[in-house]
């Protein structure tokens, strides 16, 4: 099972969708679409944990059940959603936008890497983060590995504190 780059941009909403283009179609999905937005809030605070705090806390209850392509797209949509009908109490960029959608797709169920990396853009070093799924970006609007580097990786990588 494969889904394209281009993928999580076409979960945008056009105008006059309603709560459908988020995945919200009963009084189940909008409490799921809340848990979403409260985590994307809270995204940044959680990065001062440190590597290794961050990468336990990240890990903790995975289910191990089959996923269904469903599944990664609506947690697409409701992280994309979040990050639109959020602001400004969700920061907008890769940081809140990746480790949300890293912290929804493990726990539902599928194996993907959030990655960290650095690379140089207009003349200046600058970072970002990135979900891949066996070994390729995850619903990334394009390939982020020929310019950004990974340094660190969850699960797994985090050096110890």
């Amino acid at each position: 099972m494969s889904w394209p780059l281009s993928r999580w941009s076409s979960v945008e909403a056009s105008p006059g969708a309603g709560w459908r283009h988020l995945g919200i179609r009963n009084a189940r999905d909008g409490l799921y679409f809340a848990r979403v937005l409260g985590f994307a809030t809270m995204a940044p605070a959680l990065m001062r944990l440190g590597p290794a705090r961050l990468d336990r806390l990240l890990e903790a209850g995975i289910s191990g059940r089959p996923v269904l392509a469903s599944d990664a797209n609506h947690v697409a949509a409701c992280v994309d959603g979040a990050m639109r009908l959020g602001y400004p109490a969700v920061r907008p960029g890769c940081l809140t936008r990746g480790l949300t959608m890293y912290y929804f797709l493990r726990r539902a169920g599928l194996p993907v890497r959030l990655h960290f990396g650095m690379g140089v853009v207009a003349g200046s070093l600058v970072g970002h983060c990135w979900i891949v799924h066996h070994g390729g970006p995850f619903l990334e609007h394009t390939d982020p590995s020929p310019i950004f580097r990974s340094v660190c990786a969850f699960p797994g990588t985090a050096p110890a504190s």
